[in-house]
């Protein structure tokens, strides 16, 4: 098979003009030759052909990022050169398509050859011995090989490939090797057979099959697409899992029609195999995962996972996954979190059910705990077919703070937060966190931007977050497909993936304490660019300027105002009152970022659980508006609170009372608000021939100021 197609790899750096030093220490094949224009380095081979890269982040080993691309692997790693740290990228090209001599080739088994008859890398774990293990697609046929680190040295390995290797380019790998006692076993999804396996792997990279998931009727694991990558995790009583997350079509609603979920499984290290089919799980158990806007008449969930990572903080992991809405309908997204904690909870002391008797026909039904109960290790299984947890795996977001210290007891489960973040209008396909100096997240789309939010106090679920879509990233409007942070010296880049580029993003400088100098960075040629470098960055014209905030800035100087000026409003049921907090600044302060957030006193979740009933809008740097919607569950007292540079400055509280009284205006306003409702309900029947169930809120404003610090609206 010829193989002449151009490559692009994009680099964004500390200068205007690209560093092409970063490549000149590439031993360059000779079939390869090479331009560079505008920031672009572009390879060319000799041939016609013209198949896309498809390049895939794979791996993130220390500081160093490995992605995958059309017979390609590139390590992109931070080095000091000429006295600034940059990036580097070390390229192996060597990882030719071998067309195995079969009867049936790629070629006439794909419908589209020129994108799928390639050899696409889409594994790189590291062993214990040190090297990587590497896998492509390799004309649907798979192969695999044993390379150095530096990719310098890459023989193939002998022997099949895991069938967990992806077949096209466009299917994402969920793989992990990890060290066991008895040497390397490498765990992973296979969208094609519908499984997730276990594989040893011997010194020499020869993979050998272990133990897969059941298969049962229209399958356990149906239609999945995995994500992210399997974590191994080990609790308080030395028994050793592998988690995985991935979407699939859920067969527990399949007599309510389709409709996918987000799911997240466990398995035991020490599982053996079962009574029935010694080569399958009889460990392997799943739950699905809460990722819900938890309004309490119209909650709104996010089935399909696209992405997730873990985090391991002081021994207490966390996983942080995107979701979105379904790709036909309205674009959403959010961001959930998960304590291992919660999920080792629900794993060890949830109900679960079961199809009666195994029958795939059934439906799933609760059932009595068994001993020993399904998912444990180290047990006597007499069944090889898993359970399904019953209750959802819970999403984390410290809202309220905890009745105590003691855990809930088994019977009461944690229930489910709101998503730390959700946006409308975008799909998100990736995610990367940094949490070195507060919360900061960026969030890759299939629109090829990015998206950064950030807020100083990552456990403050009442900080609203800082949001800026960054859209001059060279992507050329094709969705991004993965992200990741990697920092050397004072420096940290972001590494941004699409199908056809593999861009690096220099972010701002790393200083131990961010207050000590202010920075000024002159590589940003755009506004857009400059408001991803920080939450401390702004734009003058011509340069990017990263400051601390101002000494001089005092707290003392600012003034919180609640507007109207009153401390008590009362209202009849089923109206909109609009109340606003402010914050006047001092000279020194008037450049610095204010923080407004309201929160109901008796429930500082209310407000991001019902935004039908209480929805803030920033009208500018200081001036945030609160509108509530007044019902019985709406009434109470409600406070704004100002931060300044992630400081608490100052807070304010106004009482909103709700009386059951009906006037001719209350009761004009109801019907005109039902009758918008029916409107909205027949345009969405007949736009999405039913599928789609959405409330329409519309505010209705009107009151008298009342004397004695009380207003009464009628």
């Amino acid at each position: 098979m010829d193989s002449g197609r151009p490559w692009h790899i994009r680099l964004v750096t500390s200068s205007s003009t690209l560093v092409f030093s970063t490549f000149e220490n590439i031993d360059l094949p000779l079939r390869f030759s090479s331009e560079e224009q505008d920031g672009v380095v572009t390879f060319h081979q000799p041939g016609s052909q013209t198949g896309q890269p498809f390049y895939r982040i794979l791996n993130k080993i220390g500081q160093a990022v490995y992605v995958g691309g059309n017979e390609t692997l590139l390590k992109l790693s931070i080095d000091r050169i000429d006295g600034q740290y940059t990036v580097v990228a070390n390229i192996t090209t060597e990882l030719l398509t071998e067309e195995p001599p079969l009867i049936v080739t790629c070629e006439h088994r794909s419908s589209d050859p020129e994108r799928d008859c390639w050899n696409f890398i889409r594994v790189a774990e590291e062993t214990r011995s040190g090297r990587l293990y590497v896998c492509g697609t390799n004309s649907q046929s798979r192969l695999c090989y044993l390379c150095s680190q530096d990719l310098v040295d890459c023989p193939r390995v002998p022997g099949f490939a895991p069938v967990l290797v992806p077949l096209l380019p466009d299917v994402n790998p969920s793989v992990a090797v990890f060290d066991h006692e008895a040497g390397d076993v490498l765990y992973g999804g296979d969208a094609a057979t519908e499984t997730f396996q276990r594989y040893s792997l011997d010194d020499y990279g020869t993979a050998t099959f272990e133990l897969d998931s059941v298969t049962v009727g229209l399958r356990f694991i149906n239609t999945p697409v995995f994500v992210g990558k399997p974590f191994s995790y080990t609790d308080g009583s030395g028994n050793k899992y592998v988690f995985t997350f991935y979407r699939e079509r859920a067969e527990e609603y399949s007599n309510l029609g389709e409709k996918l979920y987000s799911r997240i499984a466990r398995v035991c290290q020490s599982d053996t195999g079962g009574p029935v089919n010694t080569q399958k799980f009889v460990t392997f158990i799943k739950a699905r995962l809460n990722c819900s806007i938890p309004d309490e008449l119209f909650p709104y969930e996010f089935d399909e996972i696209q992405d997730v990572l873990w985090t391991d903080t002081n021994g207490d992991p966390e996983a942080y996954a995107v979701f979105t809405s379904p790709s036909k309908g309205p674009k959403a997204s959010a961001l959930c979190r998960y304590r291992m904690r919660d999920i080792m909870q629900l794993f060890d002391e949830g109900e679960y059910k079961l199809q009666l008797n195994g029958n795939v026909n059934r439906m799933w039904l609760p059932q009595a705990v068994t001993d020993p109960r399904p998912g444990t290790c180290h047990e006597v299984h007499t069944t090889d077919y898993p359970p399904l947890l019953d209750k959802l795996v819970p999403n984390y977001n410290p809202l309220e703070p905890a009745p105590g210290d003691q855990p809930p007891p088994p019977d009461n489960l944690k229930q489910s937060d709101a998503p730390t973040l959700y946006v409308n209008g975008v799909h998100f396909t990736s995610l990367a966190v940094d949490f070195d100096h507060g919360c900061l997240y960026y969030f890759g789309t299939t629109d090829g931007t990015v998206i950064r939010a950030f807020r100083y106090d990552c456990d403050n679920a009442t900080e609203p977050f800082t949001t800026v879509e960054i859209t001059e990233l060279g992507t050329d409007g094709t969705t991004v497909t993965g992200l990741e942070l990697i920092t050397g010296g004072s420096r940290k880049f972001l590494v941004v993936t699409t199908e056809e580029s593999v861009i690096s993003w220099l972010l701002s400088p790393i200083s131990p304490d961010i207050s000590v100098t202010p920075q000024k960075i002159s590589s940003a040629r755009y506004e857009d660019e400059c408001k991803i470098k920080g939450p401390d960055c702004s734009w003058n014209g011509s340069n990017c300027s990263c400051a601390p905030a101002d000494p001089n800035c005092v707290i003392e100087q600012q003034r919180l105002l609640v507007q109207p000026t009153t401390s008590r409003i009362v209202s009849c049921a089923n109206k909109d009152v609009f109340v606003y907090c402010e914050v006047n600044l001092g000279p020194a302060c008037s450049d610095q970022y204010v923080t407004l957030s309201w929160a109901k006193d008796d429930s500082a979740s209310f407000c991001a659980r019902n935004k039908h009933l209480a929805r803030e809008t920033r009208l500018s740097n200081g001036l945030l508006e609160l509108r509530v919607t007044t019902h019985n569950i709406s009434s109470g007292n409600y406070t704004c609170t100002a931060h300044v540079g992630g400081v608490r400055a100052e807070a304010a509280q106004v009482e909103i009372v709700v009386e059951n009284c009906l006037t001719e205006q209350s009761l004009q306003s109801r019907c005109v608000f039902h009758d918008e409702l029916e409107a909205a309900h027949q345009h969405l029947e007949q736009t999405s021939g039913g599928g789609i169930q959405s409330s329409v809120a519309s505010g209705m404003q009107s009151g008298t100021e009342q004397p004695a610090e009380e207003i009464i609206v009628n």
